[in-house]
């Protein structure tokens, strides 16, 4: 495969590449100064109204890029993937996935206030989201002072472009071994980028370890609306009683370790366990639930031997739970009965 072939099979949509900038915790800008020297600045950045927004005090170096065409560029590391679970022998396949955006514009200032007030008030919601501060206008004599001394540019694009890398030029065997590989060393933020690469090739086969019970999808990375489903399936269970919807959920995002079945069409969570631990001596098991009308159909089976091989559990020397009705199937997973010194103390908060 030459070098064009590659670009086109790598290339991604205009749409990802506002994403990219959108979540970017700093955004390059380059482009040359009007004396032809090179000009290079990471900078937290803002999108609004289809433009990059920066801000900066009214002097120095940011104003070498006023007035400029210039090039933003933000960029993610999805997974470094060695040369060995592509070939056995050759360095050649070693690689890095990732997913980047470039735009290509003029570099403009904005001296309207009402304009400034509106980058600004982005940004502190960008990056300061929980609040605290007063609104951002105009009008605030607060902000007077600081709106018109302050340099707010913005990148207007004339081209928007993204690529993401994710090895659509390997085939699905191996794809699968990368896959396989990503799961298997399971570093921090190889299991989420086992889902995006898993998402970016949907037309591919889903490799062996995480087909689910008829026909469903295991997921090792769920996410925020996974977290929101899996509350709802736990809604009136005995050991959840006590708890909102909203703390379920934020209890299964602060887990250690945690899978979810998915119906490969709707994309609905059919199943979930999780697990907390110290990555070492104990672990615990947690929130082990099925949706009722497909309970004894081997979804919970196959969640806890997944659960089990997880990277954060794997190597771990003690693994508890509690369980009321499902002994026989812990029992054929290796657990027993604990005859440890001691009681179980707890302390409850409100």
């Amino acid at each position: 495969m030459d070098y064009e072939q590659k670009a086109k099979l790598f290339r991604a949509p205009e749409e990802l590449g506002w994403q990219l900038f959108a979540r970017a915790p700093a955004v390059r800008f380059a482009a040359v100064s009007p004396e032809g020297m090179p000009i290079l600045r990471t900078l937290n950045a803002v999108v609004l109204d289809g433009r990059i927004c920066f801000h900066g005090g009214d002097h120095g170096e940011k104003l070498g890029l006023v007035g400029a065409h210039a090039v933003a560029s933000y960029d993610e590391v999805v997974a470094e993937v060695p040369s060995y679970w592509i070939h056995p022998e050759l360095a050649c396949p070693a690689s890095t996935y990732y997913v980047s955006a470039i735009a290509e514009g003029r570099i403009e200032r904005s001296d309207d206030l009402e304009r400034k007030a509106r980058v600004l008030s982005a940004m502190m919601e960008r990056f300061q989201p929980e609040g605290g501060y007063d609104p951002i206008r105009a009008d605030d004599k607060r902000y007077a002072k600081v709106l018109a001394q302050l340099l707010i540019a913005e990148l207007v694009p004339t081209r928007v472009s993204a690529k993401q890398k994710l090895g659509q030029h390997r085939s699905v065997a191996q794809l699968e071994r990368v896959l396989e590989g990503l799961w298997r060393r399971g570093r921090a933020g190889d299991l989420g980028a086992l889902r995006m690469i898993r998402e970016a090739h949907p037309q591919r086969p889903v490799p062996a370890f995480l087909r689910g019970p008829l026909g469903s999808v295991l997921c090792v990375a769920p996410d925020a609306r996974d977290a929101g489903e899996v509350a709802a399936l736990l809604e009136g269970q005995y050991w959840t009683s006590a708890f909102t919807l909203e703390r379920m959920a934020r209890a299964q995002l602060g887990s250690s370790a945690w899978v979810v079945a998915r119906d490969p069409g709707t994309q609905e969570v059919l199943a979930s366990a999780r697990a907390i631990s110290d990555h070492a001596r104990f672990g615990y098991v947690l929130d082990v639930i099925v949706r009722p009308d497909l309970r004894r159909q081997g979804f919970g089976r196959a969640l806890m031997e997944l659960l089990l091989d997880h990277p954060v559990l794997r190597g771990v020397h003690a693994l508890a739970l509690r369980t009321r009705d499902a002994q026989a199937l812990y029992r054929s997973l290796g657990f027993t009965t604990s005859t440890s010194p001691g009681e179980m103390m707890v302390r409850l908060r409100g």
